[in-house]
């Protein structure tokens, strides 16, 4: 009896330090650079471009299973006296969102890309009473985990040549997902 004791014992411990799917890393995102917020509006010209200056720092991570992880860290280089703030969330993308992440991956051909590249994202904040937008000229670095020991880590620095639309796709919807996950760990 003691033999089988120790045996489930020894077989519980073995199960629970098994790593989950959970702890399996697929992707790592790290994005440090500007925000600037332009103001469109015709009788200003360009006093009005370039508000509102934030220094972003990302950190994203996505798991094999789904599973989103990040942080969020901002300092307003306008005012110092609002200071840095900074946000961590987690949570599980969709299963569609997970899938079109795996898509983008295999696309972008992720595991032999070199880097060497920059995207800049702009979007559309607001459009009235005029269109506000925030550009983001960041520098990213990005980790990829493949099966077994294959990984590739490459270099996006701001202010190169454009990446490949399928790169810029990859890292679009990655931020994408990120947002959502990050809206959902709010509520």
């Amino acid at each position: 009896m003691r033999i089988l004791s120790l045996y489930l014992l020894l077989l519980g411990l073995l199960v629970t330090a098994a790593p989950s799917l959970a702890q399996v890393p697929l992707l790592e995102i790290e994005a440090r650079g500007l925000r600037t917020t332009d103001v469109e509006i015709s009788f200003c010209g360009p006093t009005c471009r370039d508000l509102y200056p934030r220094f972003l720092s990302y950190r994203l991570a996505f798991m094999t299973d789904g599973t989103a992880v990040g942080t969020l860290t901002e300092n307003p280089l306008d005012d110092p006296s609002f200071g840095a703030t900074t946000e961590t969330f987690q949570g599980v993308a969709s299963p569609q969102q997970a899938a079109d992440l795996r898509s983008f991956l295999t696309a972008a051909r992720i595991g032999f890309e070199p880097g060497g590249c920059s995207v800049v994202f702009a979007e559309t904040v607001e459009l009235k009473p005029y269109p506000k937008f925030n550009v983001y000229n960041l520098s990213y670095t990005v980790l990829w985990y493949g099966r077994g020991n294959r990984f590739n880590l490459f270099a996006l620095p701001a202010g190169l040549p454009g990446c490949a639309t399928s790169l810029r796709n990859l890292l679009r919807h990655a931020i994408s997902v990120a947002r959502d996950v990050q809206q959902s760990s709010r509520k």
